[in-house]
């Protein structure tokens, strides 16, 4: 018995310190602060998708996007994720077919962002010179 209650003594302190910043924080209307988590490792070298949010400021500030470029790329890149999202939850396709078609969303997403760069942006722009038109 003595061990148990030992035991629930030594616990009090760590209850504190782990409850202690979250009750401060509801006292002071906030919430507790957090840190950065992060990000899991990718399974098997799989990059993580990155969100449309990031893929926008990467292409942003390596493209030179005007605001009318950020917001039209910004629509292919929304309809790209909910297609691509669709895409992996269609039980109905096979592995391959899946691939494909995937790849295929992604082919046609760099196209028409492609389409609406200058000259100079299309030198920049990462997957440009893999067209099989030369560029």
């Amino acid at each position: 018995m003595t061990g148990r209650r030992s035991l629930a003594i030594a616990l009090v302190p760590l209850v504190f310190c782990i409850l202690g910043p979250v009750a401060r924080a509801q006292i002071a209307g906030s919430s507790p602060p957090t840190e950065p988590q992060p990000q899991p490792r990718p399974a098997h070298g799989v990059p993580q998708p990155r969100s449309v949010a990031d893929q926008l400021d990467r292409l942003t500030a390596q493209l030179h996007l005007s605001a009318d470029q950020q917001a039209r790329v910004k629509i292919i890149l929304d309809r790209r994720q909910a297609e691509m999202l669709r895409l992996r939850g269609a039980d109905s396709l096979t592995a391959t077919d899946r691939f494909t078609k995937l790849e295929a969303v992604k082919r046609d997403a760099l196209e028409k962002i492609n389409d609406l760069l200058t000259d100079e942006q299309r030198k920049s722009f990462p997957l440009s010179p893999q067209r099989p038109n030369g560029g």
